[in-house]
């Protein structure tokens, strides 16, 4: 079998000038859940361009069909100066594919500089059982040793032996000896990464020197420092100094540590410390954001393929009208589940919901940033046949109640016996299919929220209906909402309005879910309606 072939060309502009970049290395890299395939790489031509050709078995080694999801790596020499995995492009086809990708002005020509300082900062005792400070920066790939000093007291030993060598009365541990001077003069020197973590309950240091009143501490940039179990008075702060050395700093890539506090493991507090190059400016993010969907069978998580996906926008409301939601496309899914819609316009509401009858998926209303990669795994769950008595009024059809039913013109005209829709008399009473209401509880729902949408006695009554000896454990179960059943919205409709169809009182119907709404009389396309049916 031939195998599928894919052609990716890149061009490098300039965001500012628009001009095409040469010379720089660019990679191109498949997404992948536990580890990144690097695909190729190469150097731009004079024209800024750079091609890859390669077919699928670079990434089907365990999935068949599957589609690469490309981000691409930028460098100048050894420094990556652009990387586009915050907005990964997913499950690209086999044929030819022309990208751009925009270098910030300068990255590639203002010189760097050199910095070096030292910051001093508060550790305040919290009276939780530990206190721990975690400093972490953003030159992973650097070897720069950072360097923290800390008043000695407020270091705790791992290593009963070598605290009663050294000295020092541990909170948890009553048989150690009480600090003093003469146990740190000269001062304990221990070095590399195990003796380290033996001794201390340090983590991410190589080389710390405890003295009389002062310990240093020393890492590496591409660790983390993690010092658990402080001792601190909650009434007398500790003051740290944090030493940056001389350190290279590039117009597009500024210099981040921070230092972060934890009580009982939860983050507290801490200050961050930051340094840019002179000639450094924010990067000018463009008002789209990029939207990636994908639908699956919420029991067996299999993907959803050929399934319509509808995204609306909202249009404010201009001269005294109110805004409403649009429909702007329609895309169905592929053969992963997935839909990719990239550069969308942001700064508004946005909803995306699935057209999928017999199941029912909460629609999803969001308002995206600039540059934001939005992603959404949509759940579907199916549901059990059911019909909903109606009466045939004038101006109704077969097609128009088929949609709101979720079956199609015909399964209406054979669960009623009728041969064709000409049959159909105003006054008729019609037994129309639907689907019977039931609701998959998510982790922040509870049967009281259930009780009083769907109006029903107490929590008792809906609990033994569905078997609930712990009406608190709801996660993930089927609830079964008796005398209500499932429709679907259609475009244009409203809870009055299928209130009217089907001679309810006023305020009957129901949307299904917690999903914002700007007006919640209103629907969205194919969004999960509940009305009462007995």
């Amino acid at each position: 079998m031939k195998k599928r072939k894919f052609k990716i060309s890149l061009h490098l502009v300039d965001r500012v000038s628009d001009d095409r970049v040469q010379g720089l290395r660019v990679e191109a890299w498949d997404k992948d859940l536990l580890i990144n395939d690097l695909i190729g790489s190469g150097i731009t031509d004079k024209n800024g361009t750079f091609e890859f050709i390669f077919d699928e078995s670079y990434f089907s080694e365990l999935f068949v069909d599957r589609k690469p999801d490309l981000f691409f790596k930028v460098y100048q020499n050894d420094r990556l100066i652009r990387s586009t995995e915050d907005s990964i492009l997913w499950n690209i086809d086999a044929g030819n594919h022309v990208f751009d990708i925009e270098i910030d002005p300068g990255s590639t020509s203002h010189k760097p500089i050199s910095w070096s300082g030292k910051h001093e900062f508060a550790i305040v005792g919290t009276q939780c059982r530990e206190d721990t400070l975690k400093i972490e920066a953003n030159f992973r790939k650097s070897e720069m040793a950072l360097e923290l000093v800390l008043p000695t007291l407020c270091i705790t030993y791992a290593d009963m032996k070598f605290q009663n060598a050294v000295g020092g009365e541990q909170k948890n541990y009553p048989d150690s000896r009480v600090y003093g001077p003469a146990h740190f003069d000269p001062p304990v020197e221990i070095n590399g990464y195990e003796e380290v973590e033996k001794l201390t309950w340090i983590r991410g240091a190589h080389r710390i020197v405890i003295g009389p009143k002062e310990t240093v501490i020393e890492w590496h940039a591409h660790k983390n420092l993690v010092i658990p179990r402080l001792r601190i008075d909650s009434e007398k702060p500790l003051t740290g100094t944090l030493s940056v050395p001389s350190t290279t700093i590039h117009v597009d890539k500024e210099l981040i540590i921070d230092v972060r506090q934890f009580g009982d493991g939860r983050h507290i507090g801490g200050i961050r410390i930051e340094k840019r190059h002179p000639e450094w400016k924010p990067r000018q993010v463009k008002p789209e954001y990029d939207l990636w969907i994908r639908v699956v069978d919420g029991e067996t998580l299999k993907p959803f393929v050929e399934v319509p996906v509808n995204i609306l926008h909202w249009n404010p409301g201009v001269a005294g009208r109110k805004g409403e939601f649009k429909l702007v496309k329609t895309s169905y899914t592929d053969a992963n589940g997935s839909i990719y819609e990239p550069h969308r316009p942001c700064g508004e509401l946005e909803t995306v919901t699935v057209s999928l009858p017999g199941w029912h998926v909460d629609a999803r209303c969001f308002r995206p940033l600039p540059g934001q990669p939005v992603n959404f795994h949509m759940r579907a769950w199916s549901l059990q046949k059911g019909t909903v008595p109606v009466k045939w009024k004038p101006g109704n059809t077969v097609e128009a109640i088929s949609l709101l039913t979720g079956f199609g013109p015909q399964a209406v005209l054979d669960t009623n016996r009728i041969v064709g829709d000409k049959l159909l008399t105003a006054g008729m009473e019609l037994s129309i299919p639907c689907f019977a209401a039931s609701y998959r509880a998510q982790s922040n729902d509870d049967l009281s929220w259930l009780v009083k949408t769907f109006g029903y006695a107490d929590i008792d009554e809906l609990a033994k209906v569905n078997g609930l000896s712990e009406p608190l454990k709801l996660y993930n179960r089927d609830i079964i909402l008796p005398g209500w059943h499932f429709l679907y919205a259609r475009r244009g409709d409203s809870l009055e309005l299928i209130e009217k169809m089907f001679e309810l009182p006023p305020g009957s119907a129901r949307i299904v879910g917690l999903t914002h709404h700007p007006n919640p009389k209103i629907p969205y396309p194919s969004e999960t309606i509940a009305i009462p049916t007995g």
